[in-house]
């Protein structure tokens, strides 16, 4: 046997395929076990003992090779392992030999023989007074323990008393028992669990173990970051509350370990770690025990820590392999501003930015404006509306500043203003974007080089792409200087990827100003064709990609008409693309291309859909992106097992998958879902196998595309619905058995996805489903019962990610997914008759009730959650009407209390409430018209958002439409007049003009001397709010009214009116 094994360890070939041959015909001999133990105990060459373990416990982890050898065979073994297991001296054989030990324990288990020597064993080098049977021993169990816990269970407290007794008796707590002990409580964390004694045992040992990652820490660093996982594992376990006692002075002790530039890094990266994930579950803990102010000091002083290149400094990274100390500081700055009070954090944030800024250090300035970055996200409403002209100002001279880190904070800071701080933000564009198209500027100029120069240019291009997505046609003004500095830095001399990034911010301004990207579609195209018209090499693939992606971007918002001559060409190019290319990328984002087409083609792409749909259903049935992982035992060319001999243990810990193929599959669900979409009766053949398809992908290992696939599926029922809606016999039992199929697997994703994106992407779906489809759903209670106990299960926090107490997933992520189950809600009227949606809206509003009410005045309470759930009930009072009195008593009250509180969405939501409350409830409001009316009336002279101030005055609206009789015109019409038009919340303009029309009719009186202003703020409105058709049609009506009424008024004011209104006036059917 030793000498099969030295010939596949050799470097000849030759000899390796005959020593597998041997190998094999070996394993196949009843005494290959044997062969394998004595090669494992007598060897005097450690590699040969490590291949025979190897091979061993690759035999053993399947349990019948195990159980079929004879009782005196398995007995022999196990002595015989625990004899080496004392006598190996090499610690990798020792390591594989407690495994094959393990591995054997669970079988022994499952077969209720157990193994009591084993214990003993272990009993007895645990109390042993010898150092190293000490050793041995918590060696022994730590790696039993780490892949059998369970089989240990009953001997647990036996165990934790060991432990105590243990490190009370080791004075030098940095030694391999020490250690030893850590591992083991770190494996053993299921035994705590409802175990009151053994969980007193635990918080006996926390001091002990604090002192032995100390002393590791100094003495044996690479030990000490095994041993912070115990921290770990107690954080993402319901155990958190036995730390609690010690909290402060792990926090401490991480923050001691962190600020130490004597202790090795990838230690110091552990410990800021372990503070960002004890933020994540304990933030609350964490500022009434006061470690924040700590906490912001020693994360600021690593952030302003010189970097190794100035000009390529990384702040954030997806790949812990990666991590530094500065993205590990930004990364717990992060943690704490998602999920703390903005209002406590603001102000111990800015004592560190305002001198850092102020001062000349230029790595204290850079920590500025990576703070004031990296909170916008997180603390954006109490930004937006407390200190946004103050951070501008901050950052405004960061990007001309000499020193390079300063200039790439600064347009770090600026894109994320851009992204986080929205729609206030866009106010400082005139500040902003001329500074960031002056750097557009520089570049053009340096650029010529062909250098691909830092980091600071994908910031500069980020910041552009956010201000572009965000500001949308107020971008206009700056598309000249925009698109005639990016079309030379599109092409040669310019570096690749600095081409790359011009061609997709192109695309980012096309989709912000649309048919104003027409004037320069021409040039536009020819430096595209560029990348199209040619076949790519390895270096310009990805340039074709972006020429594509920025091609697709084109067909949305250019126009049909513009785009028309371009898009059977265009879907061409893709099907070749497709054809004759294996990159991931490409035939991704040809996907994106055929989507985009068909927003302009619609059902006349029919002829192409063969070959368009073909490629795209492949893509999503293939399985080429899992690459097996052998890296496992890769130095010891084993044998492949036969199918009949592969491990128990086999999984999906083996395999990884290639990013590229994901995000093609990601894509096809979002090609075949839009082609659904625009083509109408075209896609129809095609929708069953889509469908089908796509369904398999809802149980994929990849979130991302769980979501596209769970996004589409709804698509498919949406689609299938619109197309047989104009049947001759429209008969829904297809679509209802489909849309039950689906809900169903949707509730069912619910209860056990643990990705907020894919949860969050069910309910967005059953929002669209019930309005889309609505009253064709309506006999099946399947679908109306799964989706309220959706909502049910959401709010309840009966979610796997909702177990925590006080977690950051439970104020943030979660608050996001509690808002979107609740926005659910009113969407079920679509579905149900007013009797049905009554009973469901009463089972669901005490918890929602509970979210506004009870946390009204706590501090810690998110704004948020309670203007949103207040836009909830507001928008289940239409599918309410009248049954809605009986919840007036308990709603009012608190709504007029909610008008005067400090968040503005809280405000403007609650007058929201109010005023969709007192249309629906009709007559039983007007009693309250009084109080209602004095609170109004402080909002109107106090108020300074103009969103708020728009919902006060569609309240109003509402109440003269209910009932104008009741309330003093000659009063409120002024200053009601006064506020028009609109200034934000445009989508009550309807109720405005309603309003308006009903007291024209009624020929009040008091509306004579505010008939030209009215005519104008219609006129404003018509011309520049955008008003969808319905609002549309009641403001030209408007408008007929005071025309036929007040014919000298209008035709006064046509005379000082622009061209532009002039034209539009012509337009309408006076």
């Amino acid at each position: 046997m030793e000498q099969t094994l030295k010939k596949l360890l050799a470097n000849d070939k030759c000899l390796i395929h005959e020593g597998t041959k041997e190998l094999k015909q070996i394993l196949s001999h009843p005494d290959c076990v044997g062969l394998l133990c004595n090669v494992l105990s007598t060897s005097q060459d450690y590699e040969l003992r490590q291949y025979a373990a190897v091979i061993l416990k690759r035999r053993f982890s399947k349990s019948a090779n195990w159980n079929q050898l004879s009782n005196e065979a398995k007995s022999g073994i196990k002595t015989g392992l625990l004899q080496q297991l004392i006598a190996e001296p090499e610690k990798l054989v020792k390591n594989y030999i407690a495994q094959i030990i393990s591995i054997i324990l669970k079988h022994e288990m499952a077969a209720e023989v157990g193994w009591p020597d084993l214990v003993q064993f272990l009993h007895q080098s645990m109390t042993s007074q010898s150092m190293d049977d000490k050793e041995l021993g918590f060696y022994s169990l730590s790696v039993l323990l780490e892949t059998s816990p369970n089989e240990f269970l009953s001997d647990a407290k036996q165990f934790f008393t060991l432990f105590v007794e243990t490190m009370k008796t080791l004075e030098d707590k940095s030694c391999p028992v020490a250690y030893f002990v850590v591992l083991c409580m770190i494996h053993f964390s299921s035994a705590v669990s409802g175990n009151k004694e053994i969980t007193n045992k635990f918080v006996e040992l926390l001091p002990f173990v604090l002192q032995t990652v100390q002393e590791l820490a100094t003495a044996r660093p690479y030990r000490a970051l095994d041993a912070l996982d115990f921290f770990y594992e107690y954080s993402e376990k319901e155990e958190i509350r036995i730390l609690l006692p010690h909290f402060k002075d792990i926090i401490t002790l991480c923050l001691l370990i962190a600020e130490d530039q004597n202790k090795i890094e990838d230690l110091r990266i552990k410990s800021l770690s372990v503070i960002s994930n004890f933020i994540n579950v304990r933030v609350k803990t964490i500022v009434k025990l006061g470690l924040i102010p700590q906490i912001l000091l020693v994360i600021f002083k690593l952030m302003c820590s010189k970097p190794e290149d100035d000009e390529n400094e990384e702040y954030f990274t997806s790949d812990p392999d990666e991590d530094t100390l500065l993205t590990c500081a930004c990364e717990v700055l992060d943690t704490i501003a998602m999920n703390m009070d903005a209002k406590k954090l603001i102000h111990p944030v800015m004592e560190f930015v305002k001198p850092a800024i102020e001062g000349t250090n230029p790595y204290e300035i850079k920590a500025g404006y990576l703070v004031l970055g990296i909170i916008s996200q997180g603390c954006e409403a109490y930004i937006r509306y407390n200190c946004l002209d103050q951070f501008v100002k901050c950052v405004q001279g960061g990007v001309s500043h000499p020193h390079p880190v300063v200039r790439g904070a600064a347009l770090f800071s600026i894109g994320q203003f851009a992204e986080h701080l929205q729609p206030e933000i866009s106010v400082s564009a005139n500040e902003l974007m001329p500074i960031l198209i002056s750097q557009i500027s520089e570049l053009v100029e340096r650029g010529k080089s062909g250098t691909r120069f830092s980091n600071r240019v994908d910031r500069l291009f980020y910041a552009l792409d956010r201000f572009s997505e965000n500001l949308e046609s107020a971008l206009a003004p700056y598309v000249h200087s925009l698109i005639s500095q990016l079309l030379p830095l599109c092409k040669d001399p310019y570096h690749l990827h600095i081409r790359e990034l011009a061609i997709s911010t192109i695309g980012a301004i096309a989709g912000a100003v649309k048919e104003d990207i027409v004037p320069y579609f021409p040039e536009i195209m020819n430096h595209l064709n560029i990348y199209l018209m040619k076949q790519a090499n390895d270096d310009d693939v990805s340039l074709q990609v972006e020429a594509l992606d920025t091609l697709a971007m084109l067909a949305r918002n250019v126009g049909e008409q513009i785009f028309q001559p371009l898009a059977l060409d265009s879907i061409n190019l893709g099907l070749s693309l497709v054809s004759s290319t294996d990159n991931p990328d490409i035939r991704k984002s040809s996907y994106g291309l055929f989507a985009a087409v068909s927003t302009v083609l619609k059902d006349s792409i029919g002829p192409l859909l063969p070959g368009i749909v073909e490629p795209i259903i492949k893509s999503i049935q293939d399985d080429g992106y899992i690459v097996h992982d052998d890296k496992k035992n890769s130095d010891f060319p084993l044998i492949e097992d036969s199918e009949d001999e592969k491990e128990d243990d086999e999984s999906d810990d083996d395999m990884t998958i290639e990013n590229d193929y994901i995000e093609e599959k990601e894509e096809a669900c979002f090609a075949l879902s839009e082609l659904a979409t625009h083509t109408g009766i075209a896609f129809f053949p095609y929708l069953q196998t889509s469908f089908e398809e796509v369904f398999k992908l809802l149980t994929f290992a990849n979130s991302d595309v769980r979501r596209a696939a769970l996004d589409a599926e709804f698509q498919f029922c949406i689609s299938f619905a619109k197309v047989t809606e104009s049947a001759e016999n429209k008969d829904d039992t297809n679509l209802i058995q489909v849309t039950e199929t689906l809900v169903a697997k949707t509730y069912e994703m619910i209860q056990i996805d643990d990705e907020i994106d894919v949860l969050l992407a069910g309910f967005h779906g059953f929002q669209n489903l019930l309005k889309e489809i609505g009253r064709r759903l309506q006999p099946s209670q399947s679908i109306k019962q799964n989706v309220v106990n959706s909502i049910l299960l959401v709010l309840h926090g009966q979610l796997r990610v909702q177990q925590w107490e006080d977690c950051s997933v439970e104020s943030n992520e979660v608050a996001e997914l509690l808002d979107t189950a609740a926005y659910v809600l009113p969407s079920l009227m679509h579905i149900t008759t007013e009797d049905e949606f009554f009973s469901i809206f009463s089972q669901i509003f005490p918890v929602i009730r509970k979210r506004i009410i009870e946390n009204a005045d706590d501090d810690d309470s998110d704004d948020g959650r309670k203007a949103n759930a207040l836009g909830v009930i507001a928008e289940c009072m239409p599918g309410l009407s009248g049954k809605i009195s009986e919840y007036l008593p308990v709603l009012l009250p608190f709504l007029m209390h909610s008008i005067n509180d400090a968040d503005p969405d809280v405000r403007n939501n609650a007058l929201f409430t109010i005023g969709e409350m007192a249309y629906h409830v009709k007559d039983d409001i007007v009693p309250h018209y009084g109080a209602i009316l004095r609170a109004l009336s402080d909002v109107i002279g106090n108020e300074k958002i103009s969103k708020v101030m728009d919902n006060a005055c569609g309240v109003i609206a509402r109440l003269i439409l209910v009932s104008a009789k009741d309330l003093p015109l000659k009063q409120i019409l002024p200053s009601y007049i006064n506020q028009l038009p609109l200034k934000e919340d445009f989508e009550e303009d309807k109720w405005i003009f309603k309003s308006l029309c009903h007291l024209l009719k009624l020929e009040i009186e008091d509306m004579k001397p505010f008939v030209g202003d009215i005519f104008n703020a219609a006129l404003v409105s018509l011309q520049s709010h955008h008003p969808d058709n319905e609002t549309k049609e009641v403001i030209v009506s408007l408008i007929q009214m005071v025309n036929a009424s007040f014919p000298d008024i209008v035709a006064n004011i046509v005379q000082i009116l622009g061209e532009d209104a002039v034209e539009l006036l012509k337009k309408l059917p006076l």
